[in-house]
């Protein structure tokens, strides 16, 4: 393993800062993406979240950016301690704006301030091969995701930090 390959981290020096955000911008909306073989991590010391709100990879739909996302596909991608969530992917709660068909495959999102991985608003969303390890709240948090496959999962040491703010909401495994 090493450091060698394909490194990512965000634009500030202290850390905070989004590392890669995939958004439609007009009417077509973002499909068929991948992004796979590289290491995303804040600027800060290792292991050791920036403040603020950064995400190692963020995907989100709304009002500004609408339609359905298909095919978003992450493989072999390593996210660390982030200032937010690891990898946030989150259609907009609406049928038209949903995130479909997609895939994580060989995931790592270990010791972000958030959640390690986080998915709303979508169906067909597969999760292969994945680890979330000492993230700050959950290591996985799906939300309105109807068929949602999860093999070969690991979650551990999750809701790392002092103090759990609800005991109901932080887990290891959110559905």
């Amino acid at each position: 393993r090493g450091d060698s390959g394909t490194q990512l981290k965000p634009r500030s020096r202290s850390g905070d800062g989004n590392v890669i955000v995939i958004r439609s911008r007009g009417a077509e909306p973002p499909s068929y993406v991948t992004i796979r073989d590289m290491r995303i991590s804040n600027n800060g010391p290792p292991a050791t979240p920036g403040a603020g709100r950064g995400y190692g990879i963020l995907m989100q739909q709304g009002r500004s950016s609408p339609g359905t996302v298909e095919r978003l596909i992450i493989e072999r991608v390593v996210v660390a301690a982030m200032a937010a969530d690891g990898i946030r992917i989150e259609g907009g709660g609406e049928g038209t704006s949903a995130v479909i068909l997609s895939t994580l495959t060989d995931v790592e999102c270990v010791g972000c301030r958030g959640n390690g991985l986080v998915l709303r608003h979508g169906s067909v969303i597969s999760v292969v091969r994945g680890y979330f390890n000492g993230n700050g709240l959950a290591g996985l948090f799906a939300e309105s995701v109807a068929a949602l496959r999860l093999d070969q999962v690991a979650l551990e040491n999750n809701q790392h930090r002092a103090r759990v703010d609800d005991p109901q909401y932080d887990t290891q495994l959110r559905l």
